[in-house]
């Protein structure tokens, strides 16, 4: 989010500047915006848990991912639905 704001605060200052200094703002929109795209990317992206299967969706239909966590089913209830008897059903 931080990053965004500076972008655009950025984008906002170059603007204002190319309307007082009488110059085209194009480049250096461009110079700001690839900025913040190399900001925004140079994190690796988040990891899938090390337990956890992933299986493609379907042929073509792009990388999208079904996730299957494998948790052990809670069992301080008693084998009981912890929602019966209290007015749900």
């Amino acid at each position: 989010m931080k990053i965004l704001l500076v972008v655009f605060v950025s984008i906002l200052a170059v603007i204002t500047a190319g309307l007082h200094f009488h110059f085209s703002a194009i480049l250096p929109i461009f110079a700001i915006l690839g900025f913040g795209l190399y900001w925004l990317t140079r994190d690796p992206p988040p990891q899938l848990p090390q337990d956890s299967a992933s299986a493609w969706d379907g042929p073509g239909r792009g990388p999208y991912f079904r996730v299957y966590f494998r948790n052990k089913p809670d069992e301080t209830c008693g084998g009981e639905d912890p929602k019966e008897g209290d007015g749900f059903r």
